[in-house]
């Protein structure tokens, strides 16, 4: 029923819970028991989808949020709503601002399979990671916005050192469109 509601194949949750497809196929047909891990797996994923389930069935979650008290603290939490990876969208950053402790996290997030893409003001060349995981948007318009990370049903807003987390599938959907609006229209950096 979950994977019905999303509108998710097989194969959408086998990648987002890290499995084969076959695991999904059998779990789903009673053929098998998953493990403990799988189950859990399968779980946190749907979860962190936006849905609950109770009584016998799955419902959407109602929009929440929570706030978190430093940037470190949102890679936290990034990290742990995608333990088997997955894709951060982040939108008007800076790589120039991370301190050691945030650029050492990020590293550790990629090495657990942890993708990100970002804008970047088209003024700026400095990049932390990959140029192929960058666009530049207009300075002008980068002036105008906070920095804006997506993932999964989650938007997080930083502002003045805290990160404000909302947890709404359709707001997710909202900006995530935006960002690939801007990640079309983008300069590609370095000619990558």
């Amino acid at each position: 029923m979950a994977r019905a509601y999303l509108g998710w194949s097989q194969q959408d949750l086998a990648d987002r819970v890290g499995v084969v497809l076959n695991t999904i196929n059998h779990f789903e047909k009673g053929e098998r028991q998953a493990d403990t891990k799988t189950v859990n797996g399968i779980a946190a994923v749907f979860t962190g989808a936006g849905l609950e389930f109770a009584n016998g069935g799955v419902t959407p979650k109602r929009v929440s949020s929570y706030q978190l008290d430093s940037y470190l603290d949102l890679l936290d939490d990034i990290s742990e709503a995608l333990p088997q990876g997955g894709e951060v969208l982040k939108h008007c950053v800076d790589d120039r601002r991370s301190t050691p402790e945030v650029t050492k996290k990020v590293e550790e997030m990629h090495r657990t399979g942890i993708r990100e893409r970002a804008t970047i003001a088209d003024d700026n060349d400095f990049v932390a990671g990959d140029p192929a995981d960058y666009r530049q948007i207009p300075a002008g318009y980068f002036a105008s916005s906070e920095v804006v990370i997506i993932f999964l049903n989650r938007v997080a807003f930083f502002v003045d050192g805290k990160a404000l987390v909302i947890v709404s599938e359709s707001l997710a959907k909202v900006f995530r469109d935006q960002f690939e609006y801007w990640w079309k229209e983008g300069k590609v950096l370095n000619g990558s």
